[in-house]
C-alpha cells in the first residue's frame, strides 16, 4: 500500500485530497464513499477518539466529504477531473476525458503531496524534479493569461527560450509598450548575475492605444512547501521597475502569487478566510481551485489565432504526460505494495 491510512480526522479538504488519490489508485479508477465512511466510524469508535464530537453519525460524516466534492465540482467545471457515479455512491475518474484544465488540476495535487504525510505513506512519492516543478511555472503563465484575457509571459529563471535576462526583460516590455524600455546598461550596485529578479509571470491586457492603464500582473511561482517566504509585494516589484526599467510603467503592477495547493474546506469557509487574509502579503493568490479554469481559458486564447502571447505552450503535452504517468504508477503501486 502506497497510501496513508485515510486521514478521516482530519480537515476535510485534506480527506478530499486523500479521496481524489485513492480513486486513481484503484483498479477501476473509482472509490466507494462509505469505504471512507466506515473507515471514519472504525476511528470514531477506538479508545480515545471522538471525530465530530459524539454526535456525529457516519452518515453526516459522508455527507460531509461529499458536499466537499460537490462544491470542488461546482468551482471548477470541466476542469474537475473527477465525478459522481451514477448512483452518487463513489467518485470516479475517467482518463479518457480529462480536460487540459483537469489535467493541470491534477498536476496540483500532485505536487501538493510531493512528500509523506496525510496522502502517501513514503513508500511512493511523486517524482517531482527540478524540471517538472517548472512545468508549473507553464500552468501559471496559462493561467495568467486567462486572468487578463491578453499577453503572457514565462520570465523565471531558467527559460525554455535560453535567453538571458536583459534580453528577455527588452523583448517582453517591448512588447509591453508605454515607452518603456529595458535598461541597456545596469545601475551600479546591480547585480552582474541577475536571473529574473524574482519575477516568474509578465502579464498584462493589451489596450489599443497601448497607453498606460493596462491591466497589468507580475507574479511569483511557488511550486514546494517554501512559498509562504516568498512574496514580491512591495519591495521586490519597486526594485524590479526602478532597477532594471527606464523609464517606470505607468500602469500599475498588481502583485500574485502562484501556488498549488487549496487553502483548506470550500464548504466551511476556511478557504475563503485563509485566502482574505493572506492576500495582504502575497497579493493576488492563484491556487488550485483558480488556476485549471483560468488556465484553460489562457489556452483557448494561445489558440484563438488573435495574436496573444501565451508563452510556454510547448509543455502543456509535456506536463499531461507526466500527469497520467504518475497515475498510472499510483494505479500499480497501490495493488503491488
Amino acid at each position: 500500500m502506497i497510501l496513508s491510512t485515510p486521514p478521516v480526522l482530519e480537515d476535510p479538504h485534506v480527506i478530499c485530497d486523500w479521496l481524489e488519490i485513492a480513486v486513481l489508485s484503484e483498479q477501476y479508477r473509482t472509490y466507494p464513499f462509505d469505504t471512507l465512511s466506515r473507515a471514519w466510524d472504525i476511528m470514531r469508535n477506538q479508545e480515545d477518539a471522538d471525530p465530530e464530537g459524539s454526535d456525529a453519525t457516519q452518515e453526516a460524516f459522508e455527507e460531509n466529504v461529499k458536499a466537499e466534492i460537490r462544491a470542488r465540482s461546482d468551482l471548477l467545471g470541466s476542469c474537475y477531473p473527477f465525478s459522481f457515479s451514477a448512483s452518487g455512491d463513489s467518485l470516479e475518474f475517467d482518463p479518457d476525458s480529462c480536460t487540459d484544465g483537469g489535467a493541470i488540476y491534477l498536476f496540483c495535487l500532485l505536487l501538493s503531496h510531493a512528500t509523506a504525510g496525510a496522502v502517501f505513506n513514503g513508500k511512493y512519492l511523486p517524482s517531482i524534479t527540478n524540471a517538472v516543478r517548472n512545468y508549473f511555472q507553464a500552468c501559471a503563465t496559462y493561467a495568467a493569461a486567462g486572468e487578463l484575457e491578453g499577453h503572457s509571459y514565462a520570465f523565471g529563471f531558467p527559460r525554455p527560450d535560453k535567453t538571458g535576462f536583459l534580453d528577455k526583460l527588452a523583448a517582453v516590455y517591448k512588447h509591453f509598450g508605454e515607452g518603456v524600455s529595458a535598461r541597456k546598461v545596469p545601475l551600479p550596485g546591480a547585480s552582474t548575475g541577475q536571473k529574473d529578479a524574482q519575477i516568474d509571470v509578465i502579464a498584462w491586457q493589451p489596450r489599443a492605444d497601448n497607453a498606460a492603464g493596462k491591466k497589468y500582473l507580475l507574479g511569483q511561482v511557488a511550486s514546494g512547501a517554501n512559498w509562504a517566504v516568498k512574496t514580491i509585494k512591495g519591495g521586490p516589484i519597486d526594485s524590479f521597475h526602478q532597477g532594471w526599467l527606464d523609464p517606470v510603467p505607468g500602469s500599475i503592477p498588481t502583485p500574485a502569487m502562484f501556488v498549488p495547493i487549496c487553502y483548506g474546506s470550500l464548504v466551511d469557509g476556511t478557504s475563503e478566510s485563509a485566502i482574505n487574509f493572506r492576500s495582504y502579503e502575497f497579493g493576488h493568490i492563484f491556487y488550485r481551485f483558480r488556476i485549471p479554469p483560468l488556465a484553460e481559458k489562457g489556452l483557448q486564447l494561445a489558440r484563438s489565432g488573435l495574436g496573444f502571447v501565451v508563452e510556454r505552450m510547448d509543455d502543456l503535452p509535456l506536463m499531461r504526460a507526466w500527469v497520467m504517468g504518475e497515475a498510472e504508477k499510483i494505479r500499480v503501486g497501490q495493488s503491488h505494495a
